[in-house]
């Protein structure tokens, strides 16, 4: 189906990463939210970062931004990186000059959460979302 398909074109990427949260987290006294990415390049596992969020998120949706900020900051350090070394990631043909950085993809951030999806590529402040920190909506300017 469609889901499968797109799945299949971004495993014709060479990086790709994913995003998930934990929504209050019933040991944490606090019931602080846990983010978590994985990194993977060519198929292969090379980043990983999981923590507690460091404020209590009031929705699953701030959890989720929480979680894909994060994965965002990694996924733009692994692209200027492809930038330095394009070579090794396939960008760069042998004598040809450097890409520049808009010329090597942007690393594809995968969140399992539909509404996440929607508030981080159309950001708007509503009564349901405005409690959400500026800093979650940066994602969109990457």
């Amino acid at each position: 189906s469609q889901r499968y398909a797109e799945l299949r074109e971004i495993s014709d990427m060479p990086y790709h990463c994913f995003s998930d949260a934990n929504f209050a987290d019933i040991t944490d006294p606090r019931l602080r939210s846990t983010s978590g990415y994985c990194v993977y390049v060519f198929g292969s596992l090379v980043a990983w970062h999981s923590k507690r969020q460091t404020v209590t998120a009031k929705s699953t949706l701030e959890a989720e931004l929480t979680a894909t900020c994060c994965a965002a900051d990694e996924a733009v350090w692994l692209q200027r990186f492809a930038c330095t070394v394009p070579f090794l990631f396939g960008f760069q043909q042998p004598g040809a000059p450097p890409p520049s950085e808009r010329e090597v993809p942007p690393v594809p951030v995968l969140v399992d959460n539909l509404p996440a999806i929607q508030t981080a590529n159309h950001p708007r402040v509503t009564g349901n979302t405005k409690h959400i920190a500026l800093r979650d909506f940066r994602t969109r300017d990457y």
